[in-house]
């Protein structure tokens, strides 16, 4: 943990009681409660997500080249655990140009801090954030899960950017009506800067958006009710020099089925095009990325060269009460170029994931329900010496997620 998360921390531990004995607290509008002492603010949160999973596993193999393996199914099985136990802490920090944010979580059985930052307004709706925050990249990784839809983000999401944190300097602003809104990051790359960081190359992002009057708040679900129909679109862009890949490129060994098959590449960009609607019942989400690898893959001469993906995804809610809402997801990403080795073997893979939910919002998004069912599939498609197959790595079944948040 750096030096800037370990202050932030401290600070935010002792404010608590010192902030209570000399200023005034309440309950905040929509979560959380806050404690002041003139220009100085403490705004809390805390959430809890209790997850349960009854999933199976298949693996289907066709072809001559996988003639030797036999499909298998793996019977399901409950599982339960503690997904998410948040603490956050932020608010005004002596002036009311400078602001702050701790975010921690002692889910999954670790103990870990993912906000860190300090933020200074430069002017009205412009700024800069300093220290440890999400860079601004994918729509549904910058949702906060505390107002997500389903129980997990999409898998698409996941395998491309499962590190959603680094240490940076952030520029953001927006117009006076919020319809254009812009952010500017470099940051150095590693993720929730857990990892030493190996070189001198820094995360470049960038994202602006168009957005209708008032601004776009980041939920995946209608669950506020506007009267207004609110919509975002824009575009963003990453270029990150520490990217890490799974696949075949010089390895001799069959994707899928040798776990050997693991190499770094020095470079990966990629870019977004996202939007969302929301009416007064319903919300949609959509992303469509185009990333690409450098020195990915092995051309049809033996080279090396990028290797471009594509992914996208689409996720829909519909209320059919003030307090239920049915949910529905589909996406996909893909290799949109086969990788090859010295004999003229190719390889391609892809994904997809279809889910269809249910969420019931007992106290609004502070306390909900939701179960979902779908599938998600890796697909693998092989050509060895004339030999074709295709391998199905499928996980299908039940998830429920109890959410508690105030």
């Amino acid at each position: 943990m750096g030096k800037l998360t370990r202050i932030l921390a401290v600070a935010g531990v002792w404010a608590i009681p010192l902030l209570a004995l000399a200023g005034e607290a309440g309950k905040a509008e929509d979560k959380g409660f806050y404690l002041k002492d003139g220009d100085f603010t403490l705004e809390t949160e805390f959430w809890v997500h209790m997850r349960a999973d009854y999933l199976k596993t298949n693996y289907d193999f066709s072809g001559d080249a996988f003639s030797g393996l036999v499909n298998t199914e793996i019977d399901p099985k409950l599982e339960f655990r503690i997904k998410h136990a948040r603490a956050i802490f932020g608010g005004k920090a002596f002036f009311p140009w400078l602001s702050w944010r701790i975010q921690t979580d002692f889910g999954k059985g670790q103990s870990r801090i993912h906000d860190a930052w300090v933020q200074v307004e430069t002017a009205p709706k412009n700024g800069w954030r300093i220290g440890q925050f999400k860079a601004p990249f994918d729509i549904y990784k910058l949702t906060s899960e505390s107002y997500g839809n389903f129980a997990e983000r999409p898998q698409g999401t996941e395998f491309l950017w499962p590190r959603t944190r680094d240490v940076g300097v952030m520029y953001y602003g927006s117009t006076e009506t919020k319809r254009f809104n812009w952010m500017a990051a470099v940051q150095n790359g590693n993720g929730d800067n857990q990892d030493e960081n190996d070189n001198n190359k820094f995360m470049l992002s960038a994202r602006g958006e168009f957005q209708s009057e008032g601004g776009f708040e980041y939920k995946m679900s209608a669950i506020d009710h506007p009267d207004k129909l609110k919509y975002t679109v824009g575009l963003a862009l990453m270029s990150n020099p520490q990217g890490n890949l799974i696949g075949n490129v010089t390895q001799d060994c069959v994707l899928g089925t040798d776990d050997k098959c693991t190499y770094r590449t020095v470079d990966r960009t990629a870019i977004e095009l996202f939007g969302a609607l929301r009416g007064k019942r319903w919300q949609a989400t959509t992303s469509l990325q185009q990333w690409s690898f450098e020195d990915g893959r092995l051309d049809s001469d033996g080279k090396l060269t990028d290797a471009d993906l594509r992914y996208w995804n689409v996720d829909v809610g519909f209320f059919v009460s003030e307090r239920d809402e049915i949910l529905a997801r589909i996406g996909q990403w893909e290799f949109t170029d086969p990788s090859y080795d010295s004999e003229g073997d190719t390889v391609n893979e892809s994904s997809d994931e279809w889910r269809v939910g249910y969420s019931h919002y007992f106290l609004g998004n502070n306390f909900k329900f939701t179960v979902d069912y779908g599938q998600a599939t890796d697909s693998t498609d092989v050509e060895f010496s004339g030999a074709g197959g295709t391998q199905d790595l499928s996980t299908e079944g039940l998830r429920f997620l109890l959410a508690f948040q105030i």
